[in-house]
């Protein structure tokens, strides 16, 4: 797991990689854990817990009951999941609902993918180059 912090103000400020640890497991006992080792590393004298206001992360499960549990240390903790991850579980859950729906969209992505006007142009602008692969369903929240 990588813990990453940086200054919320006005002007751009640059993130620092804090701690990066090897997890045995993932869960939400191991992402506190982390997040309270991090704290310390940064304020080794004392944790100062009223100046963690935000925890960013993706919208596994796990993570979310993560950020539940730090709020009770954290109390001016927001736990922000990532838009893309909650749009892909919810196109996710659409797919599983209408399977016709979902196996029309497969069909017309495929007839794009491979449409030879399309591979034609990729093979002009691109000769020593293979076709790209096809996109991989991704495992986010799993």
């Amino acid at each position: 797991g990588n813990v990453v912090i940086g200054k919320l103000c006005n002007e751009p400020t640059n993130s620092i990689l804090l701690n990066c640890e090897k997890l045995e497991k993932s869960n939400h006992q191991t992402i506190a854990k982390l997040f309270n080792d991090s704290m310390s590393l940064l304020w080794p004298n004392g944790v100062k817990h009223e100046n963690v206001i935000l925890f960013v992360s993706d919208a596994a499960p796990y993570m979310v009951k993560a950020g539940k549990a730090l709020n009770i240390f954290y109390p001016k903790l927001i736990h922000f999941t990532c838009l893309a991850h909650g749009f892909h579980r919810m196109a996710e859950t659409i797919r599983a609902e209408y399977p016709i729906i979902d196996s029309l969209i497969a069909n017309v992505k495929k007839k794009i993918l491979k449409a030879p006007s399309r591979t034609k142009m990729f093979k002009k602008l691109y000769p020593d180059l293979s076709l790209p692969p096809e996109p991989i369903i991704t495992r986010w929240g799993t």
